[in-house]
């Protein structure tokens, strides 16, 4: 490794040491300072390059979406996402449960996120078990299933068909008469009350 440096600007090259350009450049330009480095990471040259290329730029541009919000919108995300910016990384607000409808909003344990709101999918018949697992119409959602441990349902069909006579057998044992009442109907039969 052979380094030579001009006017304060410091240049390494890499060779080999029969290289004729090297020889050629140390014996026409004479006021070039030509120092031998045993190793390459030991020239200042290179300390700077290193250092140079791992941080191109002085201030580098920070990483998230702190300051660009609107990058959470654009991307591959699903239709229904709602991807907002929630301490600095984009978040679908709709079904993270850290961030359920806005940032900060956290479900309870066991709970889910759905469509934005804190579900408890064991006993919800709209999300039972799961967002969007909607149990029949009267049937209830018991620990995250539909009808967990309910009687069957009767069957809808036959449906029994009225009788054409309101009584088309004679009862097996007929009632007995009323007996008649022992208070007496009032105002009595022929007798008027009349106020004084």
């Amino acid at each position: 490794m052979l380094s030579f440096s001009s006017r304060g600007v410091e240049q390494n090259i890499t060779t080999n040491a029969a290289s004729p350009w090297i020889r050629r450049v140390a014996k026409n330009h004479p006021h070039l300072h030509l120092h031998r480095h045993p190793h390459p990471s030991q020239s200042p040259w290179f300390k700077r390059a290193a250092k140079n290329h791992m941080h191109p730029h002085p201030h580098p541009r920070p990483s998230g979406c702190m300051r660009t919000p609107w990058i959470c919108r654009k991307g591959e995300h699903l239709p229904e996402a709602r991807m907002r910016c929630c301490k600095n990384q984009c978040v679908d607000v709709s079904s993270d449960i850290n961030n359920c409808g806005l940032c900060g909003i956290r479900c309870p344990f066991t709970w889910l996120c759905c469509k934005g709101f804190c579900v408890d999918t064991k006993i919800n018949p709209f999300n039972c078990g799961k967002c969007g697992n909607k149990c029949p119409w009267g049937v209830h959602c018991i620990y995250g299933m539909c009808g967990y441990s309910e009687p069957k349902p009767l069957p809808p069909w036959p449906r029994p068909r009225p009788h054409p006579h309101p009584h088309p057998h004679p009862p097996i044992f007929p009632l007995p008469p009323r007996p008649p009442s022992p208070w007496p109907h009032y105002p009595p039969e022929g007798n008027s009350l009349e106020l004084v």
